[in-house]
């Protein structure tokens, strides 16, 4: 037994010594290692923990997203008949344009309907609760749930038709993260992500968030370069607030070479009809203030 031969050993190395030696001994040794039974329900514990994480394993294997192999917070049936979360599938979807995708998972051609999966999402929870679903996956789902748990009723409705495509819902999920807003943290890298997808399908507003947080530095490394690109194309498609942060740099000097009478056009330009007016109270103030010096 290896208690026994434990107890023994400490014994057998000390030959010469004395009966109190060996009490000295014994009552070192931990309580638990004084009888076989103790050893035996040692040897029980760490079969049960074996099998719980081997369990907690499989589990795992069933219900994770096939495309990101996380637990989905937000989960959704697609139409090969398999859950995935929302926002992987989403992606998935982006790279494979058109009205059909293959199946991450069958590899056969499939619609981009999907429709939330509660009852996955209420077991998941349940199996994490219980303790049958653990470790770093789990961890990171309570925390992704817990996150979401916050999100205002209408983001989480964004969140939806944003994956649906809805270039304005991306857009003002963005706008949450960037401000802080619909129950979450100001995340601008999070912010980032969203006005880029928005950006991608020509949202003025999406173009000119994103030049302003190169110029910043927010979300993103700092580039000057890149933020005057974003603003002019924002301003060539149109958007208010892009047409004054351009004016605005004109006219200060600071990325770009002080031009007066760019910047004027800029101003002049943001006023029109048909842009989108999208600019931000400071930028409206500054607008007003350089047209009356130089008008």
């Amino acid at each position: 037994n290896l208690c026994t031969s434990n107890r023994n050993l400490s014994f057998s190395l000390h030959p010469m010594s004395t009966e109190s030696d060996r009490d000295e001994v014994r009552d070192g040794v931990p309580e638990e290692w004084a009888t076989t039974g103790s050893c035996t329900e040692r040897a029980k514990k760490r079969q049960r923990i074996a099998d719980e994480a081997q369990i907690s394993e499989e589990l795992m294997e069933e219900w994770v997203c096939p495309i990101s192999g996380a637990l989905p917070v937000d989960p959704v049936t697609a139409k090969d008949g398999r859950v995935y979360e929302r926002h992987d599938l989403t992606l998935w979807f982006e790279k494979n344009p058109g009205d059909t995708v293959k199946s991450p998972v069958t590899g056969e051609e499939m619609g981009k309907d999907v429709t939330t999966a509660y009852q996955v999402k209420n077991s998941i929870k349940h199996l994490v609760d219980r303790g049958l679903l653990r470790g770093a996956a789990a961890d990171t789902w309570k925390a992704a749930s817990k996150e979401m748990e916050g999100f205002s009723a209408e983001l989480k409705q964004y969140m939806i038709k944003a994956s649906q495509g809805d270039v304005a819902a991306m857009v003002a999920i963005g706008f949450a993260y960037r401000e802080g807003e619909h129950g979450v943290t100001v995340n601008h890298a999070k912010s980032i992500e969203w006005m880029r997808k928005a950006a991608l399908k020509d949202s003025v507003q999406a173009w000119a968030s994103l030049g302003v947080a190169h110029v910043q530095g927010k979300g993103v490394k700092r580039d000057y370069i890149a933020g005057i690109m974003y603003l002019t194309h924002a301003a060539m498609l149109g958007s208010e607030h892009g047409c004054c942060a351009l004016a605005h740099y004109l006219h200060q000097g600071t990325l770009v070479e002080r031009d007066i009478p760019m910047a004027r056009y800029w101003y002049l330009k943001s006023l029109k009809i048909g842009i989108t007016k999208d600019a931000i109270r400071l930028s409206k103030d500054r607008r007003t203030a350089f047209l009356k010096e130089h008008n």
